[in-house]
């Protein structure tokens, strides 16, 4: 057996790369169920667009109707809280169906979540039952090296490469601090997790 061959068989027999083999099915069979479910809401889009133009006018119309037959003005006023009420539940309803009511929860289990330093949405309950939300990632052990030297007793020393490195464990990202750009979650039991979506288009970017 040659060495890359040798090579080749070592990695494939890798927990690791089992692991990130498996994540990456999970994620492209996510990736087509969402692409499905972005056209059945456009087209659902589409069609509520026109349910509620065609209800408004009908609205209309059953206001016209009705304030046409009315001359005192209590009867009026009831008339026009009828149609508007009517019209009310009409966009109520609509405005249910496109906020994806019906669409698959876009929340994955943490047990699918991957382990390599990728950033992502997590979810996990607070104490007090309030469900919080944060950009994090995942830092295997011995693989994110920092070069904080005020921590260095609490980092890893990672004797093979001669570096520091972030323990083990979730690290929520922060963005508007210059001095760090992580912190440890300790005593948090991640429940939930699903893709960071990009970030708004602008014409910089």
């Amino acid at each position: 057996m040659s060495d890359i061959e040798e090579d080749y068989r070592k990695l494939v027999l890798d927990p690791n790369f089992i692991a990130a083999r498996g994540h990456l099915a999970t994620m492209l069979e996510r990736n087509t169920a969402l692409r499905a479910e972005n056209e059945r809401l456009r087209a659902a889009l589409i069609d509520h667009n026109d349910m509620l133009r065609s209800a408004f006018q009908a609205a209309q119309r059953d206001a016209i109707a009705e304030v046409i037959g009315t001359t005192n003005y209590n009867n009026l006023a009831d008339a026009a809280y009828k149609v508007l009420r009517k019209h009310h539940a009409i966009t109520n309803k609509a405005r249910v169906t496109l906020s994806g009511a019906d669409a698959p929860d876009p929340w994955q289990p943490i047990e699918t979540v991957p382990k390599n330093g990728t950033r992502l949405l997590l979810a996990y309950q607070t104490p007090y039952k309030k469900w919080r939300r944060v950009v994090a990632f995942y830092a295997p052990k011995l693989t994110i090296e920092t070069n904080n030297d005020d921590c260095s007793d609490w980092h890893e020393y990672d004797e093979a490469n001669d570096r520091y490195c972030l323990p083990e464990g979730w690290y929520e990202c922060i963005e508007n601090w210059d001095d760090y750009s992580s912190v440890h979650m300790s005593g948090v039991d991640p429940t939930h997790w699903m893709p960071l979506p990009p970030p708004p288009k602008t014409e910089e970017t």
